[in-house]
């Protein structure tokens, strides 16, 4: 997620908004979509702090949290953001961003750091499963150049190693378009069945969903320049505690 300098809560409110969605709107104006789903964020190493009385505000109840990318920390604020959203009652959760172009790196061992560095789960009610982001490399090939059988391997693998340490299955996190150009069916199919779908798409529907889904689990329906990214949770309120709860 791409730094920006942030107005802090106090100046949101002093001008009358909290924090803001994309296009001028706020959640609280996004109507038909809150009343119809639940509403989270998702949100990187430069989100503020100061912030969260404002997502409170506007009625999110989770938050996605990046700690880790490859073999590395991504978010050295990650532990103070994730206590700061629980203590403002968000159910939180960890996003690992997957890079399989790391010298010497397997997928085993980036689902043990990313479980030392924030997504380990445990079933207190408030913690959700953590997720595996999959999108191109910014410097490096498309699909890191892996095959589709490779590359949906190399995610099994990580999803196994998560599972074995946590007992949940990382939600996968990427477009349909990504999805379907790297992995296609045959790669798809390399992917538990017990990980969930959490799709990227900027519209107001959540888009055709990959072929390996029926349907999708989170959407993050829109990026609010750099703040945080606006999310759905595709059930009500019990079944968001259910899935922070029970392991499938």
């Amino acid at each position: 997620m791409k730094s920006i300098i942030f107005l802090s809560a106090t100046l949101f409110s002093s001008l009358g908004f909290s924090a803001s969605l994309p296009n001028g709107r706020r959640a609280t104006e996004d109507s038909s979509l809150q009343k119809q789903y639940i509403t989270g964020i998702d949100i990187g190493e430069s989100f503020d702090n100061s912030l969260w009385p404002g997502v409170v505000t506007d009625k999110y109840q989770f938050a996605m949290i990046e700690s880790s990318k490859g073999e590395s920390v991504s978010n050295v604020h990650f532990t103070l953001q994730n206590n700061a959203a629980r203590a403002h009652g968000l159910l939180t959760g960890a996003i690992h961003v997957a890079d399989p172009l790391v010298p010497g790196t397997t997928a085993e061992n980036q689902a043990t750091v990313f479980s030392q560095v924030g997504g380990m789960w445990q079933a207190d009610g408030k913690t959700l499963p953590g997720a595996l982001k999959l999108e191109n490399p910014p410097n490096g090939p498309a699909c890191f150049g892996m095959t589709p059988d490779d590359l949906g391997y190399w995610i099994k693998k990580f999803a196994i190693k998560y599972r074995s340490l946590t007992t949940r299955s990382p939600t996968i996190l990427s477009t349909t378009e990504w999805l379907e150009t790297c992995l296609g069916t045959t790669g798809m199919n390399w992917i538990p069945a017990s990980s969930r779908l959490w799709i990227i798409h900027y519209s107001s529907f959540p888009g055709p969903i990959p072929s390996h889904w029926s349907t999708w689990t989170f959407w993050r329906s829109d990026a609010s320049k750099g703040v945080f990214n606006y999310n759905l949770f595709n059930g009500n309120a019990l079944q968001l505690k259910s899935f922070a709860t029970t392991s499938p």
